[in-house]
């Protein structure tokens, strides 16, 4: 599809020196876009914009929930025009 994301891998090191993978994902979605940073397990750490389920039927975007993608538009594919 025509994701409206990029994820971008990082590694660091904690308090003790081990080292950590976290991944940052950036999701360009007009007024709706956000900056979420989850673990190895796609659990997320922090959001720039939270999500509850109160204010958004489709996903939670908050500390210690598992991130889900954004849901499809079924918009039409700009690549599919000559």
């Amino acid at each position: 599809g025509n994701d409206r994301r990029i994820e971008m891998d990082v590694e660091s090191k904690d308090e003790i020196g081990d080292t950590i993978h976290r991944t940052v994902i950036l999701e360009f979605m007009g007024k709706h876009s956000n900056l979420i940073l989850v673990n190895e397990e796609r659990k997320i750490l922090e959001g720039f914009k939270h999500l509850t389920p109160y204010t958004n039927q489709f996903r939670t975007v908050m500390p210690g929930f598992q991130y889900e993608v954004p849901p499809t538009q079924h918009k039409q594919n700009p690549y599919a025009y000559t």
